[in-house]
């Protein structure tokens, strides 16, 4: 008899239980020109059967561009500028003109617990800003807080110039619930 008062059960009504190992989900960091050789990132998440409402791509924006934007206004009541947020679930961006050509940036094999933080909703309180704090700080800030590093390609390629302008750029503290 154990001391928790329960009775183990006799040898012939045992049961073996297959514990299935961490589900895989598969995770490539994609990018596309949106103006000069300035590029926006995409992270598209492909988990296993079971797990498909964390599939789908993953993009930040301008707070202006989701199904869900109301302007704010400040305790004077001038306009306050649109925040960096994580893009309408289900939506993708494209580029103004023409369908937009992605280049692989890096892949992973992650897991549901990543894959959950990924597709996460965040808002940032840091107004966004096409050469400043945007889109791909933000995916930067997404990856690092999920596990994953991102490729030097992204991380070094910020300032005006560069391929991912904004990357370097800070975010500042997330919004809360409101």
């Amino acid at each position: 008899m154990l001391q928790c008062g329960c009775e183990r059960a006799p040898e012939s009504e045992r049961v073996a239980v297959a514990v299935a190992p961490e589900a895989a989900c598969d995770c490539e960091l994609r990018s596309w020109i949106v103006a000069g050789k300035g590029r926006h990132l995409v992270l598209l998440i492909d988990c296993p059967d079971g797990f498909d409402e964390l599939d789908g791509a993953v993009e930040f924006t301008s707070e202006a561009l989701r199904a869900d934007y109301v302007k704010r206004r400040d305790a004077d009541g001038a306009l306050v500028a649109p925040r960096v947020v994580r893009m309408t679930r289900g939506v993708r961006l494209r580029p103004a003109v023409g369908d937009p050509v992605e280049r692989h940036e890096a892949s992973w094999s992650i897991t549901v617990a990543q894959a959950e933080a990924l597709q996460a909703d965040r808002v940032w309180e840091t107004p966004y800003a096409l050469v400043g704090s945007n889109s791909n700080s933000a995916m930067v800030a997404a990856l690092r807080g999920a596990g994953l590093e991102p490729p030097e390609r992204v991380v070094f390629g910020g300032g005006v110039l560069g391929e991912f302008p904004g990357v370097d750029q800070p975010l500042g503290a997330l919004a809360g619930p409101e």
